[in-house]
């Protein structure tokens, strides 16, 4: 053992000694921290936490979780969703199977020589492989489509496509919910209307909330199936029987009081004038007063625009109707029902979908008239409805002249609706949207008529 004093520097033998216990003092300096007695761990963390390595020590983490006879994988509350929570991946540092916020990705390599086990597969429990030329193919995965082949024979306790229980039995008497024949896919769904936070034929959330009232986008009845909204496919898009939309589909021209013949529509459950009223008489055949209506001097411009009429020839103020007789100026829920079908039940956070849809494209018509100024939102319209609106524009009266103002075309269609309260659908070419508006004082616009139901 050599020692020294604290004041010297040479050490001091006192010979040799077997120690028998080691005193305090010699490891007082290096005595255990509060991590190394809990083996080199920085603290517990929850229940359920597992230990991780930081690279210079271990700490716990809620990311993996063992809770009862459950291992839990969780992201960070703010994980970037473009990451994954959990993945898988091959000797080559290859992601090859990745979990994230809102979905599973498998990557499958496209070469067609595989090992005992590779791609996406369903195999044994060996790692033999079975002839693949003499094994029949009932599920290929290709680039455009899926496609899976079943065998009619009999089926163990699981077999086919199926999702079963953990037991190995099959329930005596089962209700078949999705039946697939070679020419045709059916689903059976329950028709009771309550439901579970996820029932029924359902793509859900991540939560095991209770459902909130929903917009119902698709629609299968006893007779007919129906698609609110926009259908859009990518690739060919095949139909064994008719589709019949009921938007855009011609009805027999219409005679007003006066012999002029209009266009007509349907548009979902409803039929549409497709031309702006012109009429100078209401539909018992007494003329309209000059006051209450505006003609163009010019008759071409008339048959492009149509005439404009103020609120006072709405029945509730003349107790007439001035469309044909069978016909009505729409209120308020009519036209609502017009831009919902076309717009879905959201249109007016996003109306250029229905402006879209009911505008006549840019072009001119009869001797040189423009049916809108050349804006942008008026030159790529599609109006697949067949509603044709035009930018008409509207007029006013000229208390000091007692007479209309010549009506400024071009920029905007605006249509009178049947209501108390004065009410305008304004269609904007410059804009590209539609609103719902109310009209100022002494302002006459377009008409068009509805059919009665």
């Amino acid at each position: 053992m050599l020692v020294k004093r604290t004041t010297e520097t040479e050490f001091i033998s006192m010979g040799t000694s077997q120690i028998v216990s080691v005193p305090y003092a010699f490891l007082a300096d290096s005595a255990l921290t509060a991590a190394s007695a809990l083996n080199g761990i920085s603290s517990l963390g929850s229940l359920g936490n597992i230990a991780y390595s930081t690279g210079i020590a271990w700490a716990p983490t809620a990311q993996v979780s063992v809770m009862d006879s459950t291992v839990i994988v969780s992201p960070k509350p703010d994980h970037d969703p473009e990451k994954p929570i959990f993945a898988v991946t091959n000797s080559q540092g290859q992601v090859v199977m990745a979990v994230y916020e809102t979905g599973v990705r498998f990557n499958v390599e496209g070469s067609s020589t595989k090992g005992a086990k590779g791609g996406f597969a369903v195999g044994g429990l060996t790692n033999g492989k079975a002839d693949v030329l003499g094994t029949p193919t009932y599920f290929q995965l290709e680039p455009t489509y899926a496609q899976f082949l079943f065998d009619q024979t009999a089926k163990g306790a699981k077999g086919g496509f199926a999702v079963g229980g953990l037991g190995g039995t099959k329930l005596s008497d089962t209700l078949n919910y999705m039946i697939i024949h070679p020419d045709s896919i059916r689903f059976a769904i329950s028709s009771t209307l309550t439901k579970g936070a996820k029932g029924g034929f359902a793509v859900g959330g991540l939560t095991n909330a209770v459902k909130s009232t929903a917009n119902n986008y698709f629609e299968v009845t006893p007779d007919s199936t129906y698609v609110v909204n926009t259908m859009v496919s990518y690739s060919d898009m095949m139909v064994m029987g008719t589709v019949t939309t009921n938007v855009g589909v011609p009805e027999p021209p219409l005679a007003d009081i006066d012999s002029i013949i209009y266009n007509t529509v349907r548009i979902g459950n409803q039929v549409w004038m497709a031309e702006n009223l012109r009429t100078s008489k209401y539909s018992d055949g007494t003329p309209i007063d000059s006051m209450h209506f505006y003609s163009s001097s010019y008759p071409d411009s008339t048959v492009v625009f149509g005439n404009y009429y103020s609120d006072s020839v709405l029945a509730i103020y003349s107790g007439k109707n001035v469309c044909p007789l069978g016909w009505h100026v729409p209120n308020i829920d009519e036209w609502l029902t017009l831009l919902t079908e076309i717009g879905g039940i959201d249109w007016s956070l996003n109306s250029t979908l229905a402006f879209k849809k009911i505008v006549e494209p840019y072009d001119s018509l009869i001797s040189g008239i423009y049916n809108w100024t050349p804006n942008q939102a008026v030159i790529y319209t599609t109006n697949e409805t067949g509603f044709s609106a035009r930018g008409a524009g509207s007029t006013s009266w000229d208390i000091l002249y007692l007479k209309w103002l010549p009506p400024f075309t071009g920029g905007n269609a605006y249509f009178l609706i049947n209501s108390a309260t004065l009410q305008m659908v304004n269609i904007d070419g410059y804009s590209g949207s539609v609103t719902i508006d109310e009209p100022g004082s002494g302002m006459a616009m377009s008409i068009r008529c509805i059919r009665d139901n």
